[in-house]
């Protein structure tokens, strides 16, 4: 959004009033129409609405400047320009209004309760009684992969052949060979 200034010899005045809101980047310009007797680099001046701190924007070829967002606070922020050997001009008041923008910070801890389900639920997992897990019922399955807790070293050493198929077996399956 552009807001438009005209900058007649040393008073400036809004060409038309915008409503502006706070907490914006990189979103609002100003726009300024200067009289003649301006001319060289020209420079706007930004204060916020307490006057505590001010910032100095070149306005570019088109006269134009972003407005910074550190005055996009409170009430508004005043707004003037200067420019060659100081010529400079009255400032003005640009109102502003609250935005709805809230940081928000990171959600609340889950309470107390959504945790012991958790822990609850995982409980009933590890001891067995199935707690929603798929046993598998597959007879092409090998015993030893329905087990709970996988076989020890020793166990899969004394694993039968006939719980193994070889490629070539694959391949007379799906027609390969």
């Amino acid at each position: 959004m552009v807001l438009e200034f005209k900058v007649i010899n040393q008073r400036i005045v809004y060409a038309e009033k915008k409503y502006v809101v706070n907490d914006s980047i990189d979103y609002l310009y100003c726009h300024f129409c200067f009289s003649d007797d301006w001319s060289g680099q020209k420079t706007a001046v930004f204060k916020k609405a307490d006057k505590s701190e001010v910032f100095q924007i070149l306005i570019d070829e088109n006269n134009l400047c972003k407005v910074p967002e550190v005055v996009l606070k409170a009430t508004g922020f005043y707004i003037s320009a200067f420019c060659g050997n100081l010529i400079t001009a009255d400032e003005i008041f640009v109102e502003t209004v609250s935005s709805g923008y809230s940081d928000g910070g990171s959600p609340p801890p889950p309470e107390d309760d959504v945790y012991n389900q958790i822990i609850e639920l995982l409980n009933e997992i590890s001891s067995g009684s199935g707690g929603g897990i798929i046993v598998e019922t597959d007879p092409t399955v090998p015993e030893w992969a329905k087990q709970a807790s996988p076989p020890s070293a020793d166990e899969v050493g004394a694993v039968d052949e006939n719980d193994y198929i070889t490629n070539t077996e694959i391949l007379e399956i799906i027609g390969g060979i």
